[in-house]
């Protein structure tokens, strides 16, 4: 969707840019290079697992020196971020900071500021949703939403992100221990301070495991899934229209 959605647009655009009617954009033969160049845009604009559509650090393991098991371990469903770093390497470094364009760098860098900040308030919008409609864990602010997301760009981020969640970054390890732990805690019936488990507790042991198995297992959108329908064991605020402020004007992140 989000690939044909930027083809249709760039043809459009380009179309009207060379004086033609772009609201007739169907029924226009397009030329080879104009298809070349949209074809190019749709690959830049969503992720992809074929390795011709890869960063050379995910296909080729530049960051861990060709060791491509290693590549696969520590840039685990990160395509999209390695993209986005080559193209704004591409389009602040390249174009704006090394030929001195301020015009250009400043629109580059304002652009992506715009980027980031939508797909923040998208996936800040998205886990509200989930939490008032299935009760799952309360989103953490909308600055930290479009914060999150931008310093995930950086090359081997997410391993530092993991640190504030006791986690290592290599997402089949911290699967494998998410699941190994719930197990545990579930066998031995002990929550927190030692205590007995309550029974959403339990479920919620449950649905980790479960999520986990699904995620190891390969099977497609296991971890979306087990987001939404995991219980929390914390206390469920009501939901009230106050809630709504968060959405332009988080105050502080709440955990």
């Amino acid at each position: 969707m989000h690939g044909k959605a930027s083809v249709i647009g760039y043809v459009m655009q380009e179309l009207k840019d060379s004086g033609q009617d772009w609201k007739n954009f169907v029924n226009i033969p397009l030329d080879v290079d104009l298809q070349k160049r949209a074809l190019k845009v749709a690959r830049e604009s969503v992720n992809s697992t074929l390795r011709k559509d890869l960063p050379l650090a995910v296909s080729r393991g530049t960051l861990t020196a060709g060791n491509m098991s290693y590549t696969k371990a520590f840039t685990a469903f990160q395509g999209i971020m390695y993209k986005n770093y080559g193209l704004i390497y591409r389009d602040v470094y390249n174009k704006g900071v090394k030929k001195k364009n301020i015009s250009l760098l400043m629109g580059k860098l304002l652009l992506w500021l715009l980027y980031y900040s939508g797909v923040g308030v998208v996936g800040f919008g998205d886990k509200k949703i989930k939490h008032l409609a299935f009760g799952s864990r309360e989103p953490d602010g909308l600055s930290h939403e479009v914060f999150t997301d931008a310093f995930r760009t950086i090359p081997l981020s997410n391993m530092a992100l993991a640190f504030g969640r006791n986690q290592t970054g290599v997402p089949v390890v911290d699967v494998a221990s998410e699941f190994s732990k719930s197990l545990y805690d579930l066998y031995n019936d002990r929550g927190n301070y030692g205590k007995s488990l309550s029974p959403l507790q339990r479920q919620r042991l449950i649905a980790q495991m479960a999520t986990a198995a699904g995620v190891l297992s390969g099977v497609g959108g296991a971890g979306e899934l087990g987001r939404i329908f995991t219980p929390t064991t914390g206390k469920k605020a009501p939901i009230s229209l106050s809630d709504m402020r968060d959405f332009a004007t988080p105050i502080r992140d709440q955990r």
